[in-house]
């Protein structure tokens, strides 16, 4: 049966060829050493093999077929020239080191400018109250706490407002003017005074008539 505790040994050609089939050599227990199953010598170009060492430069230790192996271990062959020198290692070659690319920055865009909104004007709400209740003649909103009430000619007699919660009424009578003479600098704008008060009457009877009203909203 097989011993499964077995030490190895690995032949290093170190430059030098060594067949794959000499490369290890096992030592089996009660062996202590690897004796008469030592591999062919290798071979290398231009030198000439003297040996195996435990350090590739031969500062280490000397390893022969007597040498006593108690644990796993590799040997390097050792080369000498004809002129008697070893023979300069291979250099090994250190890789160039890629350098790091320092990505370039995306440029940050200007940002859009949104224009200002403009903003919508909600229309005056009517309070949801009922119109007062009038003496007998139209009712006309003049504001969302005014009626105007006139009668069929269109002749405002009476305002109602919205005081403290309710309709209260009270007699209207259009001021008497006096109009300047002629010639004098105020009567245009007098006059001009008087259109606008007709053209907000004669708005109020149209608004009447076709039945306009505001929007209405909860008090």
């Amino acid at each position: 049966m097989e011993n499964s505790v077995y030490f190895t040994v690995t032949f290093d050609g170190n430059g030098g060829i060594v067949l794959p089939a000499n490369a290890t050599r096992k030592v089996d227990p009660p062996a202590t050493k690897v004796g008469t199953n030592m591999p062919p010598n290798p071979t290398r170009s231009g030198s000439t093999f003297f040996g195996w060492n435990t350090a590739t430069d031969g500062s280490g230790t000397a390893f022969t077929s007597e040498t006593a192996v108690t644990a796993n271990v590799t040997v390097y062959a050792q080369w000498r020239t004809p002129d008697g020198t070893s023979p300069t290692p291979t250099p090994t070659v250190t890789p160039t080191a890629t350098p790091d690319v320092t990505p370039t920055a995306t440029p940050v865009g200007t940002p859009e400018i949104s224009p200002t909104p403009t903003p919508t004007i909600a229309p005056t709400a009517i309070p949801d109250r009922d119109p007062p209740p009038g003496k007998g003649g139209n009712l006309v909103l003049v504001n969302v706490d005014t009626y105007m009430e006139m009668d069929e000619e269109g002749v405002p007699y009476g305002i109602w407002r919205w005081i403290n919660g309710q309709w209260e009424y009270e007699d209207y009578a259009p001021p008497a003017v006096d109009l300047p003479k002629a010639g004098s600098v105020a009567l245009p704008i007098t006059v001009l005074l008087l259109g606008l008060s007709m053209a907000a009457v004669g708005v109020a009877l149209y608004r009447k008539k076709n039945g306009i009203t505001e929007p209405k909203c909860n008090e």
